[in-house]
């Protein structure tokens, strides 16, 4: 699959003003919580939203680079906030993210 396509097929469901404002506060809320949430998980020295950051990069890296070092520099800032938070802040946070997709999607 092709980044053009998927792109495309994001538009597709994604056309809405509300929707495309829900999605740009409740996406980094979501990766916000869950990189909280997963940095007390710990695999010896490393924790999970580090192995799980990395996995997710390299899936967009094979998709567009560009949006991949995009990407690594806000998982790397809300990785940074995520990981002074307590960890209801984060699960907080990875609730509010889903009401803002929800909500977002009921008004597409």
């Amino acid at each position: 699959m092709t980044k053009d396509h998927l792109y495309a097929q994001y538009a597709g469901y994604h056309q809405d003003v509300r929707n495309q404002r829900a999605h740009l506060a409740g996406i980094p809320l979501i990766v916000l919580g869950l990189l909280g949430l997963f940095s007390l998980l710990r695999i010896g020295p490393v924790d999970l939203a580090v192995v799980t950051a990395v996995a997710v990069l390299l899936y967009y890296a094979a998709i567009d680079a560009r949006g991949a070092f995009i990407s690594a520099v806000v998982f790397a800032i809300l990785y940074g906030i995520a990981t002074h938070l307590p960890w209801e802040v984060n699960a907080g946070a990875f609730i509010l993210g889903w009401i803002f997709q929800l909500v977002g999607h009921r008004l597409e």
